[in-house]
């Protein structure tokens, strides 16, 4: 009995052809590209990760809590004198009394009237800056966080 190979629906693959390799192509970014943004805010994290807390001195887990929100300013984003206040777990999201990020109101407002009292110079910056615009070069602002080591 003779054996018939069964039909294939799709074609077997060539094997042993070689093609002529892909030049290759030098990546380029946009100066407004997320690329750029997100080597800048891990940057920023490299910097303020490990400093000590604001409020209360630790230095475990720490890290930055932007006094204008990312949303309202980008061009606020990468701004560590004026906008970024280094801050523990337990200021910036969980306390109980003081939090920036507390689902209680209190909490919050507790966190602004700190800010105000111990920072005033930022504190008056965030307000008068709280409504900048502007055009972002965020491969500028990660040049600018490397520099500051």
């Amino acid at each position: 009995m003779k054996r018939t190979e069964p039909k294939r629906k799709t074609p077997m693959k060539r094997t042993g052809i070689s093609r002529k390799p892909k030049s290759p192509k030098l990546k380029t970014y946009p100066r407004n590209h997320k690329h750029w943004r997100g080597k800048a805010d891990r940057e920023l994290t490299r910097l303020t990760k490990g400093k000590p807390c604001e409020v209360c001195a630790t230095t475990r887990g720490t890290c930055g809590h932007h006094l204008i929100e990312k949303s309202r300013s980008g061009i606020h984003r990468h701004n560590i004198e004026e906008n970024i206040v280094i801050l523990c777990p337990s200021h910036h999201t969980m306390g109980n009394t003081l939090a920036a990020h507390s689902s209680s109101m209190a909490v919050c407002a507790a966190f602004v009237d700190w800010v105000r009292e111990h920072k005033p110079e930022q504190a008056q910056w965030a307000t008068d800056h709280c409504h900048d615009k502007g055009k972002i070069d965020y491969r500028a602002a990660y040049e600018r966080l490397k520099v500051q080591e």
